[in-house]
């Protein structure tokens, strides 16, 4: 078309497909310039990224400091909310204080929407210290824990360790991001990129 001029794709996410996509669109004449996609890529079972052999030209690299692109969240068992896999894949914790302890069964936390977001929930998090717990519901400001299955259940002013459902919209409501290694803070980094969306 007259005024038009292409110059290649974007991918997400970007897999083997992405590779497929630009030797078909070769293939027919036409010319691919620019592939964009996450670095992150592996192909199942391999520790090899794929990023060389599709040929990418830019490198959207978005949250890849807390973990690596679709692997960088946990996953819960259909059947079994309470149960937890790939806990350890994101590098992001959010540490919340039990606020109050309204009744045995449940703990309230300073955490809620403005913490960590809606997405895929409820349950909301995955609590590194009490995994048998779960966020149920929030509120703006606090979140509800159902601590029914913890054997040792938390206690008003204890900081509890979360995972969020989601580290990148999670991370997006936060003005600063504590880097520790080992208990050691190693670096403080503004999100100057937060809440740009116009």
């Amino acid at each position: 078309m007259p005024g038009l001029s292409f110059e290649g794709i974007m991918s997400y996410p970007t897999d083997e497909k992405t590779g497929e996509t630009v030797r078909l669109l070769e293939k027919n004449g036409i010319p691919v310039r620019m592939v964009s996609g996450r670095p992150d890529i592996y192909p199942l079972g391999s520790k090899k990224p794929l990023y060389h052999e599709i040929g990418l030209t830019e490198i959207r690299t978005g949250i890849f400091v807390l973990g690596a692109g679709k692997y960088y969240r946990f996953q819960r068992d259909k059947d079994d909310p309470r149960k937890v896999y790939y806990a350890d894949r994101s590098a992001l914790r959010v540490l919340c204080t039990v606020i109050s302890r309204p009744v045995r069964d449940m703990a309230i936390i300073d955490g809620g929407i403005k913490t960590f977001s809606t997405f895929a929930g409820p349950p909301y998090g995955y609590f590194i210290d009490y995994p048998r717990a779960l966020m149920s519901a929030m509120l703006v400001e606090h979140g509800h824990v159902d601590v029914s299955e913890c054997q040792r259940k938390p206690r008003i002013g204890e900081m509890v360790t979360a995972v969020p459902n989601h580290p990148g919209i999670c991370l997006n409501l936060h003005d600063t991001l504590v880097g520790v290694r080992r208990g050691r803070v190693e670096a403080v980094w503004p999100i100057l990129a937060r809440g740009k969306i116009q």
